[in-house]
């Protein structure tokens, strides 16, 4: 029988051939753990550069519904927004930032190095993994190599994730973490402990974001809907395994928020009541409802929108082309909107521009495509993430270092327009600074347009009025810093606005006669301009950043 076997050009089966062949399969599972490795330690390269030379802000949510915080409750001082006081976010992603800022705190001699870069480095890391598991999630649902490393490039040099996925939004996280949940998705219906898990980290992303359920709520649906055939026990056993988790992720969830808080409270509950059932949340803005078609996908895609649209044409039938659709359509009935709300569904949208591509017959049409993705994005993630709204960042480092100690500060800026203590890690400014605040309208028990519109909080209050504000707000007596909206503020050593307040300023400050103001209001000089932005949807922080310095004050004549 050998000899037969040998006839045919086989070989015996043998123990060497059993070494051969595990030792094949070892140096090949070698191989690609070390490639698996050096593509994490490129993407994290890429990524720390990407986060250490940020220069530019975004949205204020970046700093205080996380980083300042940690801050707080670390070291004991910084401001705590009205969310955290009402106890309607989740406390899993500061608590990230808490480690970052205790580490700080027992190195002090390195403490102010780790709390400026220490987030940074952090963010960093959650980006590669959010870069790494994008290109997983390609691996899986494409099954092909070489389309799955094309998708971990469109991640990289896309212009929105350049400005974003290093900054310390929930948004982003979220986003991160339903990349991870993706790649472990059971596209096929199969119950697999990958699918469970992928079922976890969906549950966190909930607990980050509560919208980030509509993504959840579809593909759990679309899952259950490939099991119609099957037994129903099996179906009350998938079912079961999905309410065991949802407890444990709640459980654990609700024990970090008690040991946070310092009581027991349900942040998912306060959220909803907050933004659904009060519906306080347009207090915020509210947009058109064709906000996220015309707008939100433009920005959130830039140069690979021509491949999503191509995408949408030839895979309409995708189930992903579904859940962009599902998502979007929930989204478009919500009042307040911002691009970063649908950051979830970047994965999904950089899969479907990625298999356009290859759908796209012809060279030329693919060059202009791959052109257009390049040059539509580098070009934006340059503009926005080292050039338009540097002057809010660059004022942090003078605030820091080169005003006097005994100086009071003043910011007549539209709300949270700066980072604080994140940035400052000054607790003498907690006394000697004050700002214009936006605290909602929480007393209302059902928030209709027509009241959340009449209700004017202080930051409305001084641009409805500005001329009256400074007169009739502002004086010697003033306090600071205002603990409370109704106080009166007091007239600062130096003060902070915009450019688009500049020539009233000038004219109410620099130059009594024409004002009209008393003697008793001191006057000020410009001392200081940062340049902030050449464009900004807000027309109250166009332009530049200006320092104006009273006359009637020197360095060394500064006391409070």
């Amino acid at each position: 029988m050998s000899q037969l076997r040998h006839r045919k050009g086989r070989e015996p089966f043998t123990e060497g051939h059993v070494d051969v062949v595990s030792s094949t399969k070892t140096r090949k599972m070698h191989v690609h753990n070390s490639r698996t490795w050096l593509l994490l330690l490129v993407v994290l390269s890429i990524r720390l550069f990407n986060a250490f030379t940020t220069k530019t802000f975004f949205q204020a949510d970046e700093y205080y519904q996380l980083l300042e915080v940690a801050h707080s409750r670390v070291f004991g001082y910084g401001y705590i927004t009205w969310e955290w006081k009402e106890k309607l976010r989740s406390s899993l992603h500061p608590m990230v930032y808490v480690i970052v800022y205790t580490v700080a705190s027992a190195f002090r001699n390195q403490s102010q190095w780790i709390i400026f870069n220490g987030p940074k480095i952090i963010n960093a890391i959650i980006a590669t993994i959010g870069d790494f598991y994008t290109y997983r999630y390609a691996q899986t649902y494409l099954g092909n190599e070489t389309m799955a490393l094309e998708t971990l490039g469109m991640s990289i040099i896309s212009g929105f994730n350049w400005h974003m996925i290093t900054r310390s939004f929930s948004n982003t996280l979220e986003m991160v973490l339903t990349a991870v949940a993706l790649s472990l998705w059971s596209w096929g219906g199969q119950l697999t402990s990958k699918h469970l898990i992928a079922c976890a980290f969906g549950m966190v992303t909930c607990i980050l974001r509560p919208t980030n359920g509509l993504l959840w709520l579809y593909l759990g649906g679309l899952y259950l809907l490939k099991q119609r055939n099957k037994p129903i026990v099996f179906i009350i056993k998938i079912i079961a395994f999905i309410f065991a988790e949802l407890f444990l992720v709640l459980a654990l969830s609700g024990g970090l928020d008690y040991w946070f808080y310092g009581e027991l409270t349900f942040p998912l509950y306060n959220f909803i009541e907050f933004n659904v059932v009060k519906n306080l949340s347009i207090f915020y803005g509210s947009a058109p409802w064709h906000f996220y078609i015309f707008q939100g996908l433009p920005i959130l895609t830039l140069g690979f929108l021509p491949l999503l649209l191509v995408s949408f044409y030839y895979n309409y039938a995708d189930p992903l082309s579904h859940v962009v659709a599902f998502v979007i359509g929930m989204f478009l009935c919500v009042a307040h909107k911002e691009f970063r709300f649908i950051y979830a569904l970047q994965p999904i949208l950089l899969v479907l521009a990625c298999k356009a591509y290859h759908q796209v017959a012809g060279g030329r049409c693919r060059k202009i495509l791959l052109i257009t993705a390049v040059v539509g994005n580098v070009v934006p993630a340059y503009f926005f993430s080292q050039i338009n709204e540097r002057g809010v960042i660059d004022i942090m480092s003078y605030l820091r270092e080169e005003v006097p100690e005994n100086a009071i500060v003043g910011f007549l800026t539209p709300c949270h327009s700066t980072p604080w203590q994140s940035h400052l890690h000054l607790e003498r400014m907690e006394n000697q600074t004050w700002f214009l605040t936006c605290e909602p309208p929480l007393h209302l028990q059902h928030g209709t347009l027509e009241l959340v519109r009449n209700y004017r909080d202080i930051s409305d209050q001084f641009y409805d009025d500005p001329v009256n504000f400074l007169h009739g707000r502002i004086s010697e007596k003033g306090k600071t810093p205002n603990k409370d909206e109704r106080d009166n503020l007091v007239w600062p050593h130096q003060l902070i606005a915009f450019e688009a307040l500049d020539s009233l300023l000038k004219k109410e400050l620099m130059n009594p006669i024409i004002s009209g103001s008393t003697q008793h209001e001191p006057q000020y000089h410009e001392c200081r301009r940062f340049f902030n932005s050449y464009l900004h949807w807000d027309p109250r922080r166009r332009g530049d950043l200006i320092v104006y310095c009273r006359d009637d004050q020197r360095e060394s004549e500064y006391d409070i």
